[in-house]
């Protein structure tokens, strides 16, 4: 403002004020500023990491990048979280483009390249969340309401097998590939995409269920109809 006007009037400070805070809480400049940020982040860490130029043309920097995005998922970001969502990962893969465009370099992350290594970082993150969220489908406060009817219904009907199956849901919902060991003497883990390590805590073998009458309940191999018959009410 000093090259515009000789003089601040107290008018003008006013309004350079108001005209300040607006911009501190549109939604274009904190975008701004949260790019300006992660842009700063992954040159912090070209440098710890000893990088010539963080920017640059050779096709390397892609795989660069793909290596920079894993390290901001395991926690290495600006704000030191230690788990970040897809679209956040994809947003500092974005903030490094700009930085290469501005320079008229290649770009290093390119969303439609299935191969790159930035896109698959982040598919996987993604993949990983998707099959959390098929997982809990149901939020506390439905499966909640949805148990209570059930248990004031006959224990026959229709809310009552609902209820019940919730509940089976929610407490043997992760899956065999998953979270099942196939033996008791031996640790096993899966990982994800992503790279994530989940420990195998349990083996099928642990969970057994009974009808209403204590006689354990058998499926496998049997078709629905022997089911009906045999398992009238469970």
């Amino acid at each position: 403002m000093s090259a515009l006007v000789a003089e601040l009037t107290t008018d003008l400070t006013h309004l350079h004020s108001i005209n300040h805070q607006a911009k501190s809480v549109s939604k274009g400049a904190q975008e701004l500023q949260t790019t300006r940020s992660r842009q700063a982040h992954y040159l912090a860490w070209c440098n710890h990491n000893k990088v010539c130029d963080p920017v640059g043309a050779d096709p390397s920097y892609n795989t660069l990048i793909g290596m920079y995005l894993q390290n901001v998922r395991l926690g290495n970001n600006y704000n030191n979280k230690q788990t970040v969502r897809s679209v956040t990962l994809r947003g500092y893969a974005e903030a490094v483009n700009k930085l290469f465009s501005l320079r008229g370099m290649p770009l290093p992350y390119v969303q439609a390249d299935k191969c790159n290594d930035g896109t698959i970082a982040i598919a996987n993150l993604a993949d990983e969340e998707t099959i959390a969220l098929q997982r809990e489908p149901l939020t506390e406060a439905i499966a909640a309401e949805a148990i209570s009817i059930g248990q004031q219904a006959d224990q026959d009907s229709a809310d009552s097998l609902v209820a019940n199956i919730i509940c089976l849901a929610r407490f043997v919902g992760p899956r065999l590939s998953e979270y099942a060991n196939k033996q008791m003497k031996k640790i096993t883990y899966h990982t994800w995409g992503s790279g994530t390590k989940i420990v195998r805590s349990w083996i099928a073998k642990d969970f057994t269920f009974y009808d209403k009458d204590g006689v354990q309940i058998n499926l496998h191999g049997r078709s629905s109809d022997e089911i009906l018959s045999l398992y009238r009410t469970i």
